[in-house]
């Protein structure tokens, strides 16, 4: 009630302001009553619109968008802002493609050497491994390893030898000077942004030379390009990756926080109406009623009205990166029910061009085709010549070939494969 009582003007009855504070207040009791039972029916909404467009955006065969897709929609600044979140990185794919064209910071280095060591630093405490990572000067560095090696050289364990010798290596590695950023390549590759293939034709290119590792990232748009494109590709494998379990607690928490958000909005709408200056100045200006309307589904517009999908998307994709933060070394594959919708649904449109084509040119092996397909005829099986050709037609309509058998025997075989490895 702050911004309301500064509005007031000092000449008003105390006795009356009084009054009609402790009506307000009194009212805001019964309000906290009437919201418990508003956020519960808030939040059992927001689950099913959540629900809802989870559905439809994995539904393939529909060809709805994905659920980031929906969510990034016209919104450039979203879709950066949705990469750093994931990532856990302060920059865009613009900004990291700015970086990397720029020799590194002190610091990245000092970071890069000692998280490419950290297996073999199990003597230093965190404290002492913290202040290594996070130097950020040359001379600091230096002398955080110098108190490190006298550490080690007043020890008497007998993998002494080879702990100076780290710190050796450590220490001349970060000495070296690079004309481009090749510590943050080794930290996109960290956080999964790159590939262990381009990471490898990076560096490869940047110890020719600047101007062929320059060649080897492309243009800002290239690259923008190509990291974004692994962006979307890691983002659905990790959301499809989580149980049922984590599924369901993001869902509950993202409509948790879509119905905090209209409660929000109903109680500005609420507020507007009995808490004014008019409240205190005037009579019969305290609107109780009106702002309990507010509440109310048959009177406020706003309740009617379904939550926009992109609001649900972004509800539930913010929630996903805080709850189930993305971590490619412990990364799931794609789950197996993802790649098998995806593949039939390749499948069959190839398997329908390919015997549009043979009825066309070869209508018996046409024939052929689609009886192995349909039946499922064992190998080697003889396959009848009998069959009446003229009662074909020249097309086949899209979706009726049957293929989910031909993918599961595929699946079956590589996670059979896998295993066996």
């Amino acid at each position: 009630m702050e911004h309301v009582f500064q509005h007031l003007p000092p000449d008003l009855d105390l006795k009356a302001e009084l009054f009609r504070y402790l009506m307000i207040e009194c009212f805001e009791t019964l309000l906290k009553l009437i919201r418990s039972d508003v956020t519960r029916n808030l939040e059992e909404r927001a689950r099913s619109e959540i629900a809802h467009v989870l559905a439809q955006s994995s539904i393939a065969e529909t060809g709805s968008e994905s659920i980031f897709k929906i969510a990034a929609k016209e919104d450039e600044a979203w879709h950066e802002n949705a990469f750093e979140k994931f990532y856990a990185i302060s920059m865009s794919p613009s900004e990291v493609f700015q970086k990397l064209t720029r020799p590194p910071c002190t610091q990245e280095i000092n970071t890069n050497v000692i998280n490419k060591y950290m297996n073999s630093l199990g003597f230093l405490s965190d404290i002492a491994m913290n202040e290594l990572r996070y130097s950020e000067s040359s001379k600091s560095f230096s002398k955080h390893l110098t108190k490190a090696e006298r550490f080690l050289q007043n020890r008497n364990a007998g993998d002494k030898t080879k702990n100076l010798k780290t710190i050796e290596n450590i220490r001349s590695e970060a000495a070296r000077s690079y004309s481009v950023n090749l510590p943050l390549v080794d930290k996109l590759f960290d956080k999964g942004i790159i590939d262990s293939s381009y990471r490898k034709v990076l560096i490869t290119k940047a110890q020719v030379s600047r101007k062929q590792f320059a060649a080897a990232l492309g243009t800002d748009e290239d690259f923008t390009k190509r990291v974004t494109e692994t962006f979307e590709a890691n983002l659905v494998n990790h959301l499809q990756s989580m149980d049922q379990v984590e599924r369901r607690r993001v869902l509950i928490r993202a409509a948790d926080a879509v119905a905090r958000s209209r409660l929000n909005q109903l109680d500005q709408d609420a507020k507007a109406t009995y808490l004014t200056t008019d409240a205190f100045e005037k009579p019969n200006s305290l609107r109780f009623n009106e702002a309990l309307k507010a509440y109310h589904p048959e009177f406020n517009r706003f309740m009617q009205q379904p939550t926009d999908s992109k609001a649900l998307a972004r509800a539930y994709m913010d929630t996903a990166f805080y709850t189930s933060p993305f971590n490619p070394q412990s990364e799931k594959y794609l789950g197996f029910n993802v790649v098998k919708k995806e593949l039939i649904f390749k499948l069959d449109r190839k398997l329908y061009e390919i015997e549009n084509v043979f009825y066309e040119h070869m209508p018996k092996m046409g024939d052929f085709f689609e009886h192995i397909l349909k039946n499922d005829v064992n190998s080697g099986a003889s396959y009848l010549t009998s069959v009446n050709l003229s009662s074909k037609k020249a097309q086949v309509p899209f979706g009726k070939i049957h293929s989910w058998y031909l993918v599961s025997r595929v699946l079956t075989e590589q996670q059979s494969a896998k295993a066996a490895k």
